[in-house]
């Protein structure tokens, strides 16, 4: 539940950097990469070459 709210600040099917995934991450959580990570693997977010896009 708490991952779907952090994933609904990204556009839905916008393509982004990862700098700018962690950008907006940092200000949540302290370790931004671990719920990047968690992001991806609860697919709430979807990644390739890079680049991260919020998923349904």
């Amino acid at each position: 539940m708490v991952l779907a709210e952090v994933a609904r600040i990204f556009p839905l099917g916008k393509r982004l950097p990862e700098e700018e995934v962690d950008r907006e991450l940092r200000g949540i959580w302290p370790d931004y990469c671990q719920l990047r990570r968690a992001l991806v693997d609860y697919e709430f977010l979807a990644r390739k070459a890079g680049r991260y896009w919020r998923v349904g």
